[in-house]
């Protein structure tokens, strides 16, 4: 292998862009996401609930900077990310430069798909607007195909970023404002943070120190997954899936 291959070759990721000032004026070395966990663990839910599906077109509505969109490109399978933010699209397209992205509105689109999904969006859309997306949304989905929604449950403190958070009968009670003629197939509760959990969380991620220690990462991510399912009183994400009639 060449120089040049050798270096190409480490941008899977822009590594250049970890190493930072800080806002207290310092520099640190790592970018700590201690809520990565429970991201990677109700991403891994949605993925393998779409996987499943095995649909020849997949939406990802507000996609942010692609990452489920990106992991569920296979050949011969289309594959569309669209978000508003001018700014996470453009990540989307140098992360996964074979998916088609776009800085658009759901209800300009011109095509459906077997499969549209909202991950963690519905809590950011206003009350006065959820009528208005849900029926654009669903408009996406081709008659027989599905729609996959995951959002915050009501087990979580509502977030600052957040209009609010869901349990089922909220839920199924928005979806019901797209006006089309859907069944519920599936829902499940996602992630129970246990309190071992979280307290070796935040004993590692913090306001003080972040640790990135080996051994203690492994037994992190086993525990995250042991704690994947979960019921209404303790699962943090809320994980559904509607065939659209």
């Amino acid at each position: 292998m060449d120089r040049f291959n050798l270096q190409d070759g480490q941008y899977s990721f822009p590594y250049h862009h970890i190493p930072h000032e800080t806002s207290e004026g310092g520099i640190s070395i790592i970018r700590s996401l201690p809520w990565g966990y429970e991201y990677l663990v109700y991403q891994r839910v949605v993925q393998q609930l779409v996987m499943e599906l095995k649909p020849g077109s997949i939406l990802e509505v507000g996609c942010g900077d692609g990452r489920l969109i990106g992991s569920l490109a296979t050949p011969g399978v289309q594959c569309v990310g669209v978000d508003l933010s001018a700014r996470a699209i453009a990540f989307a397209q140098a992360f996964f430069p074979h998916v088609d992205f776009r800085v658009a509105d759901v209800a300009t689109l011109p095509e459906t798909f077997d499969v549209v999904a909202a991950v963690e969006v519905l809590e950011h859309i206003p009350d006065d607007h959820l009528a208005t997306f849900m029926s654009a949304t669903m408009a996406r989905v081709r008659k027989g195909g599905h729609l996959i929604i995951s959002v915050p449950t009501t087990c979580m403190a509502l977030n600052r970023k957040h209009y609010r958070h869901y349990d089922l009968d909220l839920l199924l009670k928005h979806v019901k404002l797209g006006a089309h003629n859907v069944e519920l197939e599936s829902s499940q509760f996602v992630f129970r943070n246990s309190t071992v959990f979280a307290m070796l969380s935040k004993f590692l991620f913090n306001r003080v120190w972040s640790f990135e220690i080996h051994a203690l990462r492994r037994v992190l991510w086993r525990m995250a997954l042991r704690n994947v399912r979960a019921d209404s009183t303790s699962g943090r994400h809320l994980v559904a899936a509607f065939r659209v009639l």
